[in-house]
């Protein structure tokens, strides 16, 4: 088996594609169940927040994850996967789980810091869980990379800066507009 990450992202995506693929909490059991149900599918975390949709699974060894989520896609979204291949990134082995990573820990985030990617990743392992779609094997490794996000948070400075867009936005319009101020 080996270890697949699919998604996209603020980076690769603009907003109509984001939202296309974008999935409520309500309805994540269920699609964690379809793509879970696919073949070649041994287990899967499904990550979706408005910057970004990603899909963390173990598939069988000769199973193509370009060719899941293509069935994925038409299957869940009734999306032809050419709209929106262009914008998806496919790691597997170390690049998935580097990816996980930097993901988790806020590295990948549109501001870089953020807090809440966190407990977006907890929930998305949570729901995997709850849904029966996570094994033992990916549960380890998103525990590892949650572990690893905590240790970045306590033991850098990574959140001494802006940890929201809007926050970043106020500061900038601060700096800008510094003369208005007292």
């Amino acid at each position: 088996m080996k270890v697949c990450l699919i998604g996209l992202n603020h980076q690769t995506a603009p907003v109509e594609v984001r939202e296309q693929v974008s999935i409520h909490l309500n309805r994540l059991p269920a699609a964690l169940r379809a793509f879970r149900e696919l073949d070649g599918v041994l287990d899967c975390v499904i990550l979706s927040t408005c910057n970004r949709f990603e899909v963390t699974c173990l598939l069988n060894e000769d199973t193509p994850p370009e060719g899941v989520f293509a069935q994925f896609l038409k299957g869940w979204y009734a999306l032809e996967p050419r709209a929106v291949f262009p914008c998806l990134y496919f790691h597997t082995g170390r690049e998935a789980i580097r990816h996980l990573y930097r993901v988790a820990s806020s590295l990948d985030s549109l501001v870089v810091g953020e807090p809440q990617i966190l407990g977006q990743v907890k929930d998305a392992m949570h729901a995997a869980r709850q849904a029966g779609c996570l094994n033992t094997q990916l549960a380890s490794l998103f525990d590892k990379a949650i572990c690893a996000a905590k240790k970045v948070r306590n033991e850098t400075e990574i959140a001494s800066s802006a940890v929201s867009v809007s926050y970043a936005a106020v500061e900038l319009a601060r700096k800008i507009f510094w003369w208005t101020e007292g």
